[in-house]
């Protein structure tokens, strides 16, 4: 599947913002310097959080798997390498 394809399928999900701040989400999140080391899974998870406000802060890569880790304001989400979001995760993160 390519972006264009996972992008129409979440379209109707995003009905409610306009298309200007939509665009401009999936546009910072494009230009993360991480978000090509995102599986495909990862990347379809980062896009629906994005629609929250959340943005991509790190990959952390020491797991067995990796774990794409995700801030909005004092929030933090991960998304793992299968695409599962988790908004509780039990990590800590330096500041």
């Amino acid at each position: 599947m390519t972006e264009q394809a996972l992008l129409a399928q979440i379209a109707p999900i995003l009905e409610e913002q306009t298309d200007n701040e939509y665009d401009r989400r999936v546009a910072s999140l494009k230009n993360s310097e991480h978000y090509e080391k995102l599986s495909f899974a990862q990347k379809f998870g980062a896009s629906r959080l994005i629609q929250y406000g959340y943005h991509l802060k790190f990959i952390r890569e020491s797991t067995p798997n990796k774990i794409a880790i995700f801030i909005c304001e004092e929030r933090i989400a991960t998304v793992d390498l299968a695409g599962e979001i988790d908004l509780c995760p039990k990590i800590k993160i330096r500041k």
